[in-house]
């Protein structure tokens, strides 16, 4: 959350980024009229609806909107309750919204601010540590979608500021846990595909 595509490009570190970036899809939003507030824009990411729709303005939860607006988990969990649904995170509304509409995630996992860490980066290690787990302990054969979502850049931005170098640092520590969870998803893929 809180992001800079350009903070991510102009730092050589960043090389798990640049792997997903390789084999994915990358651009500079431009959203005219679209407010970049956390929870607008992880409400429209996670319900495919704009907040100017959905009524998201700001970063209260409000449970009811994914009675109308249903999540991605509560599409999935519809269409066929035997997909795993996951979701890790250490910001307490993404938790919510998991949570949240007829058919929650499955699994939920809030990962609190540790204790004394002030830069987020220990808290949200936690959150990369916990979704290798949870990727290594999903069972062969089980359709899965899980979700992870870090707050350590964002909070940084806030307290620090986007140029500053607790931003930067905050976004190696980010790439870091990627590395981890790719290669923990690159191990289960080379146990799990045939010769």
């Amino acid at each position: 959350d809180g992001t800079n595509l350009g903070r991510i490009l102009a730092d050589p570190e960043n090389d798990n980024f640049f792997a997903l970036m390789a084999d994915g899809t990358t651009a500079a939003a431009s959203i005219v009229g679209h407010t970049t507030i956390s929870n607008p824009s992880w409400s429209a990411i996670l319900t495919g609806v704009w907040g100017e729709t959905t009524g998201v303005v700001n970063n209260v939860f409000t449970p009811g909107t994914y009675d109308r607006w249903p999540t991605v988990f509560n599409l999935l969990e519809s269409h066929d309750p035997s997909i795993q649904t996951i979701t890790i995170a250490n910001w307490n509304v993404i938790a919510d919204i998991a949570g949240a509409g007829s058919i929650p995630a499955d699994q939920i996992i809030f990962i609190p601010q540790v204790p004394g860490d002030s830069s987020w980066f220990l808290t949200d290690d936690a959150v990369g540590a916990a979704t290798v787990e949870a990727i290594r302990n999903t069972q062969t054969g089980t359709p899965t979608f899980m979700f992870t979502y870090f707050v350590g850049v964002d909070e940084n931005g806030h307290n620090y500021g986007g140029a500053s170098p607790q931003y930067a640092e905050a976004i190696r520590n980010v790439d870091e846990n990627i590395g981890d969870i790719m290669a923990e998803i690159a191990k289960r893929e080379d146990c799990n595909t045939g010769p």
